[in-house]
């Protein structure tokens, strides 16, 4: 079940022109975005590909995003459009991606569009219900690789303070898009490692608990969405024993609840 607010922003969905869709010309930045990519989703990601390329490889997305819940949809090459039109017919554009794509969408090109899924673009000033097309470029390299998760002692939330509190905000905000549409939660174990910035590289798969209809691709939505949460935490430089926390693991637990107002 959505929450009050966004079942108005679906009605108002509901009423949009698939076949005049605007098309935002300027690629999307860091700038744009409420968190930028994490390296843990990067090396989540990577991790996911069987024959990974040798060298970097690029993609250009144009992908349909609904506003003002900032959450990109399905994404087709950015070449199919026409760079002198402002406005595009979605449907007729996804069709003839489908048509291309006669050998079915390749590893990288899922890897990518994974990618993109996690971001939550900025609300425009007006919050005015409506979908627009945004283009992403994605990069996936062999620099995304990070060493595997390994298993040891960690800190507890008992063992350490955050500078500031953990932002709710951007919980909602990166609230996994078919977890909303299912009405389903989670409650997310991680353990991560502190890095020299004193930000979290998590490779640890996590235990994901969910409480509603659920399948594997809804979890690994949620483990993506704790990764990107991570990401924005700020740590105090010490623990609480007086010790630098750089280079520690730290073991913290998040709960995703759908909110109600």
């Amino acid at each position: 079940m959505l929450t009050p607010t966004l079942l108005v922003l679906a009605a108002g969905a509901s009423l949009a022109k698939f076949d005049a869709v605007p098309v935002i010309a300027k690629p999307v930045t860091d700038k744009d975005v409420l968190v930028p990519l994490s390296d843990s989703v990067k090396a989540a990601t990577w991790d996911a590909l069987r024959e990974p390329p040798r060298g970097p490889v690029e993609f250009r997305l144009a992908c349909i995003v609904f506003q003002p819940f900032g959450a990109p949809g399905r994404c087709v090459d950015a070449a199919l459009l026409d760079p002198r039109k402002r406005q595009v017919d979605w449907r007729a554009l996804t069709e003839a991606a489908d048509r291309a794509l006669t050998a079915g969408p390749s590893a990288l090109l899922d890897i990518a569009q994974t990618r993109v899924s996690v971001l939550r673009l900025k609300p425009p000033a007006d919050r005015k219900p409506h979908f627009e097309v945004r283009l992403f470029r994605v990069v996936v390299s062999p620099q995304d690789a990070m060493p595997a998760y390994a298993p040891g002692p960690a800190l507890t939330s008992a063992d350490f303070t955050f500078a500031t509190p953990i932002n709710g905000a951007l919980l909602t905000a990166n609230y996994p898009t078919r977890a909303l549409r299912s009405d389903v939660t989670a409650r997310v174990k991680l353990t991560c490692l502190v890095q020299p910035t004193r930000k979290l590289l998590c490779r640890d798969p996590g235990e994901i608990v969910t409480a509603g209809f659920s399948d594997a691709g809804i979890v690994n939505e949620f483990r993506l969405a704790s990764y990107q949460i991570a990401s924005t935490f700020e740590l105090a430089p010490q623990d609480k024993r007086g010790e630098d926390i750089r280079g520690k693991s730290l073991t913290f637990t998040l709960n995703w609840q759908i909110p109600r107002n």
